[in-house]
């Protein structure tokens, strides 16, 4: 789903370390 939206496997990474709440948050919104 992420790397179909051009997330590539490092930023998939970042956002599991620290933001990923934030960013389904706004993924969701």
């Amino acid at each position: 789903l992420l790397a179909k939206r051009g997330y590539s496997p490092t930023d998939i990474e970042k956002l599991m370390h620290g933001n990923w709440l934030r960013f389904l948050r706004s993924a969701w919104a």
